[in-house]
């Protein structure tokens, strides 16, 4: 049993009050830690998984758009009201990236040292407000200090650290804190002007993310626990008396709590009043699958779960994963299912800790209880469902109240477990033995080295994940690991793998099997089973991979305008082989279907350069010129766009091509012109050197002509066709002896095989030597 007398030491240290909390160097220690730890994510060159779609492809994010635009549209750039807007509403949080945008661009970095900046604002915060809670505690700030470490070395906030799209929640977390923190002070100090300060912000960290409004829902869980405090100090220890009591409390202090409830009303109505005809947006299976269950049992039961798996997340934060989609967390269906063990165990704890800390009036904890539930009601699933089945960044407010209980946990409950270990070796020795000091300063070292233990594997872990976000490929990775199979995980994984080498293509090819044997018609992983495919240059099987993703979704005019191109590059084959009939029959099938999905309103350069590719293998120059342009200017509208390689064709095969068909055409100084536009943006590209060295051919220009193929050599220095022109060239010139060299050495690089022409060539130049001897 504990002694009574340090139960009192407990309470005591609940009780002291000094002069105050004094901070010290807490909040910028703390602070200066929790960014040193994602230090790397500076290091990140590229925009990551949803990253693109909240900045790159988000008008918004742009000073060209009017600042108006976005009070009217989601988080992603749209209009709220579309029926497919997932109804995400925070502006403040895309007026941070507006900033970023305006100071340097579209450079990642500044993006991410910004997350750095508001994730130390936040720790420092979270650490006043503990400073604050405990300031009745003699040892507050010891408190104050250990919740900030473990606040600052936490894993589970490096994904809304390390990812752009966790500004929202940074943003709301940071805006949140201070409000709560000058809430308390005007409580404290009876002052209007901080309570509207902190409403304000309230309001701020409202429409940075939607988890925000709860902070009002913190104003009340004040009043709440400040009443029931109260009502248990006047009352007695009787439940239903101190309730009462704390009833009768707020019934006496009406304002704060009014206007509380109020200010989340007033959030409500103007998020909801920007929604159009669709109030919430309807989640598909691979976004929140338990939504869709037709059963409230299965809905309720599985939900339970996944509080479960939440709260595992926050103790054991080692197994961390970007997306927990359809079918990482199994579905819990039946009553009988084991895991609704899980389910009882956490809310019954949850339940016996609530009751504990009422009972022995434990302010603080009361407040890490309300810090950990009041901010996850949104991503609870309870009210309405959300658009994942578990994020971890959803949980980076609602940490700050399972690390204060993490906190007092080590504090008080080392405090108690030392007493027991004091208690029996007393018993055990005897009243006069000395082995109880022994004990007590052994206790005290060994919660040490497990706090500084606890502190640095959380602290390895967090760098380490924070490296997983710096490259895309790696988070991928690291997610499989989790979740293998999660249908996002294993597509998103198989989409960067396609773009590799052809071994990562037969791998991303496999991947895409397990998604499509766990959905047979995820679109998403047909689409790309057809690139893997088409990257192989497998085109009959990338045509029947992109026409069952048009069958399962008609609109995707992607998927057709990748199996015209399929069509297209199949077409091409049959001509080279000899089977001309063949091949212009697939030539017109896919231009047929480009032109459609053209017709529809589809403009990716891809589909343009197909089309100008089948006018151009048609000898149809001036179409092909035409359709040239048209991928040219669908390049640079991506480009403005923010897109990446992915969304860009490559420009210096668009100039090749255009000034190919333009010299067809007979535009010599147009084409010439294109081919110098493009040596600028692929130096590296020897066909576009040596159709130029062609050009200057056909228009006398022989020196410069000698350059450009001396340059696509240097490039391409085993090509027979580029050493035999340069030949004919030195032939033309009178240069005999390097003619004649040149021919040798592009029939060297024929062998075995053998080239009539060339043999030809030289045999005539060393004629001519020979005449030239005699």
């Amino acid at each position: 049993a504990v002694s009574e007398g340090n139960k009192g030491k407990v309470a005591a240290r609940r009780r002291g009050r000094g002069a105050g909390f004094s901070p010290g160097w807490a909040p910028l220690a703390c602070g200066l830690l929790a960014l040193a730890l994602h230090l790397n994510t500076l290091s990140t060159n590229e925009f990551i998984w949803d990253d693109r779609a909240a900045i790159l492809m988000n008008e918004d994010v742009r000073p060209s758009t009017p600042l108006s635009s976005l009070l009217v549209h989601d988080f992603w750039g749209q209009s709220i009201s579309l029926p497919d807007s997932h109804k995400s509403y925070r502006p403040l949080a895309v007026l941070s990236f507006r900033l970023n945008f305006l100071l340097h661009g579209l450079e990642p970095w500044g993006y991410h040292a910004a997350n750095l900046a508001l994730h130390a604002g936040v720790t420092g915060l979270f650490v006043l407000l503990v400073g604050t809670l405990s300031d009745g505690r003699s040892d507050g700030r010891a408190l104050a200090w250990l919740s900030g470490l473990l606040f600052a070395v936490h894993p589970i906030h490096t994904e809304p650290v390390a990812s752009l799209v966790g500004r929202a929640d940074l943003l709301c977390a940071f805006f949140a804190l201070a409000a709560l923190l000058l809430f308390l002070s005007a409580a404290q100090h009876s002052s209007t002007g901080r309570l509207a300060a902190a409403f304000l912000l309230g309001f701020a960290a409202s429409f940075s993310k939607e988890v925000g409004v709860t902070v009002f829902g913190l104003f009340v869980a004040h009043e709440l626990i400040e009443a029931l405090l109260l009502g248990c100090s006047v009352a007695g220890p009787s439940p239903w008396t101190a309730l009462r009591a704390m009833v009768e409390y707020v019934a006496q202090h009406p304002a704060r709590v009014a206007l509380s409830t109020a200010a989340v009303a007033g959030v409500f109505f103007a998020h909801t009043s920007l929604h159009g005809d669709q109030l919430l947006y309807q989640w598909t299976e691979l976004e929140n699958d338990i939504a869709l269950l037709p059963s409230l049992q299965a809905r309720v039961l599985s939900y339970g779960y996944v509080h479960v798996r939440y709260l595992l997340k926050l103790a054991w934060p080692f197994d961390l994963c970007y997306d927990h989609g359809f079918s990482c967390i199994p579905r819990v269906e039946s009553i009988w299912d084991q895991n609704n063990l899980l389910t009882l165990w956490l809310y019954a704890s949850l339940a016996a800790v609530v009751v504990y800390a009422i009972a022995s009036k434990h302010k603080l904890l009361l407040w890490a209880l309300a810090l950990l539930i009041v901010p996850f009601v949104p991503a609870s699933h309870v009210a309405f469902p959300v658009g994942t089945v578990l994020g971890e960044r959803l949980l980076y407010l609602p940490s700050s109240g399972f690390v204060l209980a993490s906190a007092l946990l080590l504090v008080d409950g080392l405090l108690l477990l030392t007493d027991q270990i004091q208690a029996l070796t007393s018993k055990l020795k005897g009243p006069k033995s000395g082995g109880s000091k022994v004990k007590l300063r052994g206790g005290a070292i060994v919660s040490t080295v497990v706090l500084v233990l606890m502190l640095g594997v959380h602290a390895r872990h967090s760098v380490h994940r924070s490296a997983d976000w710096t490259s895309e490929l790696r988070l991928f990775e690291s997610a499989l690991q989790v979740c293998p199979r999660s249908l996002k995980v294993l597509n998103n994984l198989a989409l960067r793998l396609l773009t590799e080498s052809p071994e990562s293509t037969r791998r991303a090819s496999l991947i895409l099997d397990e998604a499509l044997s766990i959905s047979p018609n995820f679109t998403s992983a047909l689409f790309n089973k057809g690139l893997a495919h088409h990257n192989l240059h497998e085109y009959r099987e990338s045509i029947h991979y992109f026409n069952q993703t048009a069958e399962v979704n008609p609109g995707n005019l992607k998927a057709k305008a990748s199996m015209g191109r399929a069509f297209m590059l199949l077409g091409r084959e049959y001509m080279v082989q000899g089977d001309s009939l063949s091949g212009s029959a697939l030539l017109e099938r896919a231009t047929q279907i480009i032109e459609e999905t053209m017709a529809r309103g589809f403009n990716a350069p891809f589909v343009f350069a197909a089309r100008a590719t089948i006018a151009f293998e048609q000898e149809d120059w001036s179409t092909a010129v035409s359709y040239y342009r048209q991928t040219e200017a669908a390049n640079a509208q991506r480009r403005q766009q923010g897109g990446g390689a992915a969304d860009v064709y490559p420009e210096g095969e668009v100039f090749n091509m255009l000034g190919s068909s333009l010299r067809k055409v007979g535009d010599k100084a147009a084409a010439l012109q294109v081919f110098n536009q493009g040596i600028e943006v692929a130096p590296t590209s020897f066909e576009i050197w040596a159709n130029a060295a062609a050009l200057y051919t056909d228009t006398g220009e022989l020196d410069k002509a000698l350059a450009y193929y001396s340059k696509a050599l240097a490039i391409q220095p085993n090509s027979p066709e580029l050493v035999n022109n340069i030949g004919w060239l030195y032939e033309v010139q009178g240069k005999l002896q390097d003619a004649a060299a040149s021919y040798e050495r592009a029939l060297e690089l024929l062998k075995p095989h053998s080239h009539p022409q060339i043999e030809r060539n030289l045999a005539n130049m060393l004629r001519r030597l020979r005449q030239d001897g005699e």
